[in-house]
């Protein structure tokens, strides 16, 4: 393979491994010329794919426009290359779901923005705390859920429960795993327990009862609540870059 710093043709491979979702290899070479090392993926070839573009005319799915894109995207952003790799694999397999194996610009512009909003901390830290913010009400209920609402109903419907329960928590360990790779998937679980552990606390600083309120009246004492997303997201900010 050419080397792209001195175009000389003799390289060879130091390094190969597949990438984490399997979709291709990683194989790291290094010239025999300048000496200089570089990055190749190696992927299977698919079947013909079409790209139709907003004038309408047709052209051949190139997924190194894509990753062009994608690295574009991410100047900014502190992205290792085996996750914008990951990120083409995943526009290329949600392409090729289709049957009709031709896709347009702007669906595959879609493709590539759902990827960018997976791997964006702050949007990502943004839009958890909002979930955690629109359940405000089992947050309340959570801190009492095994010793007191957990033990007076049926076994048929804590079990229903609590298998709805972890089909939710899977979801959130697949999106703190894509936001944080190099944790373990138990080091993954660690961490979706202590943002909802810290999501639960935070409830009862930023939100009081009508009681509260009377009583901070009637002490003559100043009521002031936080924001609770923004207190939330720089939480989850904090938990994403320095978890371990």
């Amino acid at each position: 393979m050419k080397c792209p710093f001195c175009d000389n043709p003799n390289t060879k491979v130091t390094d190969s491994r597949d990438t984490d979702d399997g979709a291709s290899i990683r194989r790291r070479r290094q010239c025999l010329s300048c000496d200089k090392r570089f990055t190749t993926y190696e992927t299977i070839e698919q079947g013909v794919l079409r790209v139709m573009k907003k004038d309408g005319t047709r052209e051949m799915f190139d997924r190194n426009k894509v990753r062009s894109g994608i690295v574009r995207a991410c100047e900014k952003r502190n992205i290792s290359s085996e996750q914008i790799e990951r990120m083409v694999n995943s526009i290329e397999h949600h392409v090729r779901s289709d049957p009709c194996q031709e896709v347009t610009t702007e669906g595959i512009g879609n493709f590539v923005m759902d990827e960018l909003k997976k791997i964006d901390q702050v949007y990502f830290a943004n839009k958890l705390s909002q979930c955690f913010d629109q359940h405000r009400l089992y947050l309340r209920y959570h801190n009492i859920l095994a010793s007191i609402i957990e033990t007076n109903v049926s076994v048929e419907k804590l079990a229903d429960f609590k298998i709805k329960s972890y089909k939710q928590r899977e979801y959130f360990f697949e999106l703190l795993q894509v936001q944080c790779p190099h944790l373990s998937s138990k080091q993954v679980k660690m961490l979706f327990l202590t943002l909802m552990y810290h999501a639960c606390g935070l409830d009862s600083h930023t939100h009081g009862t009508k009681l509260l309120e009377d009583a901070m009246a009637l002490a003559n004492l100043e009521i002031y609540y936080d924001d609770y997303c923004q207190l939330m997201s720089n939480f989850i900010i904090m938990c994403l870059n320095n978890f371990k």
